[in-house]
């Protein structure tokens, strides 16, 4: 992961609002998919998928919403 700055003083006063914020949109801008292909990191837990309805709210098979709970290393559908 890099840092840089995206906004220099003296080229803020020249832009409109709209160029600021575009270039902003631009810089945080972030693919995880993208980066998780390229990078292949492996996450090692004794419970993976604990908590993990917290953060999908649907069903990614049935599309069913605040069906899922997990245990241990399960996430488990109530719908499907």
């Amino acid at each position: 992961m890099a840092y840089q700055i995206c906004l220099k003083r003296g080229e803020v006063q020249k832009w409109s609002i709209e160029k600021i914020e575009e270039i902003i949109r631009e810089k945080l801008t972030h693919d995880e998919v993208a980066y998780q292909q390229k990078t292949r990191n492996k996450y090692i837990s004794k419970n993976m998928a604990e908590n993990l309805e917290h953060l999908l709210f649907a069903c990614p098979q049935c599309c069913s919403f605040n069906a899922l709970v997990s245990e241990g290393d399960r996430l488990i559908c109530h719908k499907c």
